[in-house]
C-alpha cells in the first residue's frame, strides 16, 4: 500500500499518513492518525483532518497508530464529526482505538465509534460537556 507523508510546519512533529492507493479508486480519503494527538501538535492534525473533508465523499480514519490523546484531540475529533455531518461526508473508522474509547468514557461520552462507521452524534451537546 502506498502512503504519502503530509509534512507539518515544523520538523519532528508527528505526521498524518494518507493512503493514496486503495482510497483513490473509491473516492475515499484515508487518514492514519499520528501517534500523538495532544495540544502540542493539534494544529497540524486539525489542518489535515478538516481539509480532508473538502476533497471527497468519504473519509476513512485509521486509529491503529494512536498512542496518546488528550482533551484537545477529543475536541478536534468532535469538530471533525460535526464538519463531516454538515458537509454530508461519510466517516469510517479503521482499526478502532481502545485508547480513544477509554478517554471518551472518562470524559463522560459514550463510545464515539463502532466497527465500521461514525454514529450520528449530537456534537453540540458533547462539545458543551468538554
Amino acid at each position: 500500500m502506498l502512503f504519502t507523508k503530509v509534512q507539518g510546519l515544523f520538523r519532528n512533529l508527528p505526521v498524518i499518513l494518507i493512503c493514496e492507493e486503495s482510497c483513490a479508486m473509491q473516492e475515499t480519503h484515508c487518514i492514519s492518525l499520528p501517534e500523538d494527538m495532544t495540544i502540542g501538535n493539534i494544529s497540524d492534525c486539525q489542518t489535515e483532518l478538516l481539509s480532508a473533508l473538502n476533497k471527497v465523499l468519504a473519509v476513512s480514519v485509521d486509529f491503529s497508530t494512536l498512542q496518546h490523546i488528550d482533551t484537545s484531540g477529543v475536541q478536534l475529533l468532535l469538530v471533525f464529526i460535526r464538519q463531516a455531518e454538515n458537509g454530508q461526508v461519510k466517516l469510517i473508522w479503521q482499526k478502532e482505538s481502545d485508547l480513544l474509547s477509554s478517554i471518551t468514557e472518562k470524559l463522560g461520552f459514550k463510545q464515539l465509534t463502532n466497527s465500521t462507521t461514525w454514529p450520528t452524534l449530537n456534537t453540540s451537546t458533547a462539545a458543551e460537556q468538554l
